[in-house]
């Protein structure tokens, strides 16, 4: 009896033992991506800032670029990549994305007054639809390895909460596995906007009431930032929830943040210029399908575009089909005119360069696997290629304020590379490798394995 008492005890004990082992298990996170010190070696480099080094050598250790000469001599022992017949690049930066970040939740109902049967003086309280401005994509984010990225170059992004008008705080960040816990660049950029609703019924349910509502918050925001003692309930120790919000926009309404406009339309950036123009806020435009109709506004007000290149089908100027009846042809005139405006758009990004507007690109909308390809297409209709590239690298991250550690491969900065078989503007160009922060994140395979 006391032998099968103590192997009792014996198998309770190793149950619990092993039950803890597995738990630590499940706990415990798979190592990050090494930093690898290494030349590549033989590369024509494109710097970024519109030099080129012919036949190069890039060295990186510890994660920085610590090394960009011409000729390729590596030093003794290095890890070396060669790369002779490719081009080496600055990561590619995504301008703006609602990729990655976890949506934000509905907002609470919590001190919502019954507006049912009246019309209380705190009624304005219960209009949070669209509104979630205290959410964080640093926070929030849901992304990890993706291949997809790699190939179409990207090493860096913007990533902005993607729900509602008043969407959240965006976050700047290197799109390296979640076991880094350092890939966030700039954990606060900009503040989410857009003038579309935040899903659900009820009021807002049209532009007028977004609008309403909107400037309704901003005020109250600006009032909450000027000390005004907004809490309908102003014993309670409890802070009503949708609180949070207002002191979200406190650094908008402050004109300490700008706010990041997802729009397409000309008359949307026209309708957020005069939303600033009240708030004391800057712009920065976001997809921008009409940009280049108020090209000389965004010039004059310095206010960055980071542009979708993705273009619509083209449409065509066949003649009609033999025995289509003429009821059922489309007027070629009015196909001529459709034409033209699709080629007005095609050169929208060159229109923005010639007035002297900032922009980058942006992936919002569109598949990653479209991206290259997208940026490609305004190349084929008359876009530069070196302000493309400026746009893909340097000209992005100066606009995202990263500049000083990103967007060209110089002494000192982080190393975000991307190795490509040819020129980045060559539908045939595919991404060899990729580093970001040194670290080696993507190897195309060799045909056939």
């Amino acid at each position: 009896m006391p032998f099968i008492a103590m192997s009792q005890r014996c198998a309770i004990a190793l149950f619990f033992a092993l039950g803890s082992v597995l738990a630590q298990a499940q706990e415990a996170k798979p190592a990050p991506p090494p930093r690898t010190d290494v030349a590549i070696v033989g590369a024509r480099i494109e710097v970024g800032n519109g030099r080129t080094i012919a036949k190069g050598t890039v060295i990186v250790r510890d994660g920085k670029i610590t090394e960009v000469t011409p000729g390729t001599k590596a030093p003794a022992g290095m890890a070396v990549v060669v790369a002779d017949g490719m081009v080496l690049y600055p990561g590619f930066i995504d301008g703006f994305t609602t990729r990655g970040v976890k949506a934000a939740p509905t907002p609470s109902e919590d001190g919502r007054p019954d507006a049912v049967n009246t019309a209380p003086p705190t009624m304005w309280i219960g209009n949070r639809k669209g509104i979630t401005a205290e959410w964080r994509a640093a926070s929030n984010l849901d992304l990890d390895r993706d291949e997809t990225a790699y190939k179409a170059g990207l090493t860096t992004a913007l990533i902005t909460p993607g729900r509602g008008f008043f969407r959240g705080t965006g976050a700047v960040v290197d799109l390296l596995p979640s076991t880094v816990e350092d890939r966030v660049i700039v954990p606060e950029f900009g503040m989410g906007f857009s003038f579309r609703g935040g899903g659900g019924q009820g009021y807002p349910g049209n532009i007028l009431g977004f609008i309403a509502l909107m400037r309704q918050t901003l005020f109250d925001a600006r009032a909450l930032a000027q000390g005004a003692p907004l809490d309908p309930e102003p014993g309670d120790d409890k802070k009503p929830a949708w609180m949070a919000s207002l002191e979200a926009l406190i650094p908008l309404v402050e004109g300490r943040q700008p706010a990041v406009f997802d729009v397409s339309l000309d008359r949307e950036i026209l309708r957020a210029f005069r939303l600033a123009d009240e708030f004391g806020f800057k712009v920065v435009v976001a997809g921008g399908r009409d940009a280049y109709l108020v090209a000389d506004a965004l010039a004059k007000r310095r206010v960055p575009v980071m542009l979708n290149p993705a273009l619509a089908t083209e449409p065509d100027l066949d003649p009609p089909a033999q025995g289509v009846a003429l009821a059922d042809q489309t007027p070629m005139e009015f196909r001529k005119e459709r034409h033209a405006k699709w080629e007005e758009q095609a050169r929208g990004a060159e229109t923005l360069a010639k007035a002297g507007v900032a922009f980058a690109f942006s992936s919002e909308g569109d598949a990653l696997s479209d991206f290259l390809g997208n940026v490609r297409a305004l190349v084929k209709r008359g876009l530069p290629k070196p302000t493309a590239l400026r746009a893909l690298t340097l000209g992005a991250a100066e606009i995202l304020g990263i500049a000083d550690r990103t967007g060209s491969v110089e002494v000192g900065k982080r190393a975000n590379l991307v190795l490509m078989s040819g020129d980045f503007d060559n539908e045939k160009s595919e991404v060899r490798k990729v580093w970001i922060d040194g670290r080696s994140l993507y190897e195309a395979k060799e045909a056939g394995k």
